[in-house]
């Protein structure tokens, strides 16, 4: 069994390699299990990140593995951080309660306040209508006397001109990009809607390819149950996944934001791009 410090290396790994700042993913594994990799909540979650295990599943991650946990968790924060623009009170809040519910449990939910607060600090975790994102201090709004945070605020101002030019690449509207499909739709338009027997994924199947021009990858499953295990996104129907191999990288950046706009869970797993919904159609 690995140490609590070969753990905090491997966090900081993990951490170091998706972008996510190293101190704030420490704090944060601290807050879910005190390092433990085997922890068991009584809500069902699992392991060092308390992954429940639907989320598990879909991400392909064992959590009873402290290093799948770990960097399951981090590319997790990652794809938060992508879709809150940096915002880690946000990221963060998603982590604990679900992207599609962070706002609101931030304002709402005094557990996932409590949860924000002992990882950025007390101020930070009711939302006050500022953010904590990269390239800015934790507190919000000018420095801090706190060594750790002061140590964080360093960090992140080094990286500062890196993420600005990201996060503008990431703003430009989709025909700027190079999408071939000038009838896809803009950022935040609205979703088509189902048509009746539609599941999930045959919704997000047809959607991808008539507005996006994406192809299905035969190395990532696209089939209800194909090499999925029971009770996943995939094998219930509700999540599809367009790979690098069929399609270009605007094309699936672009898929991408739409359906981070549209709330669906959407995460960047390198060679794919991985979309579920909730629901199994009409």
């Amino acid at each position: 069994m690995a140490s609590k410090q070969q753990l905090i290396a491997l966090a900081e790994q993990a951490a170091n390699k998706y972008g996510v700042d190293p101190e704030i993913f420490k704090r944060q594994i601290a807050a879910e299990s005190n390092w433990d990799p085997n922890a068991v909540s009584s809500a069902g979650a699992r392991g060092i990140a308390q992954f429940m295990p639907a989320t598990a599943r879909g991400m392909g991650v064992n959590p009873l593995d402290p290093k799948s946990a770990l960097f399951g968790a981090a590319r997790y924060m990652r794809n938060n951080l992508d879709q809150f623009d940096g915002d880690y009170r946000l990221s963060l809040a998603a982590y604990n309660a679900g992207g599609g519910a962070a706002r609101k449990a931030l304002k709402s939910y005094p557990e996932t306040q409590r949860y924000v607060a002992k990882i950025l600090g007390g101020k930070n975790a009711v939302d006050t209508g500022g953010s904590v994102s990269a390239g800015s201090p934790v507190g919000g709004v000018g420095g801090t006397s706190d060594p750790a945070l002061a140590f964080i605020q360093s960090r992140l101002a080094k990286r500062r001109p890196q993420l600005a030019a990201a996060i503008g690449a990431l703003q430009q509207p989709v025909e700027r990009i190079g999408l071939a499909d000038t009838g896809s739709p803009l950022i935040g338009g609205s979703a088509p809607k189902m048509r009746k027997g539609e599941n999930g994924w045959k919704y997000l199947q047809r959607i991808g390819q008539q507005k996006f021009g994406l192809r299905n990858d035969a190395g990532n499953s696209q089939t209800v149950g194909g090499g999925h295990t029971a009770g996943s996104e995939h094998y219930d129907g509700r999540a599809i996944d367009f790979g690098t191999a069929k399609n270009s990288p605007q094309q699936l950046q672009s898929w991408l934001r739409w359906a981070r706009s549209q709330g669906y869970d959407a995460i960047d797993e390198g060679d794919h791009i991985h979309v579920s919904m909730p629901g199994s159609g009409i």
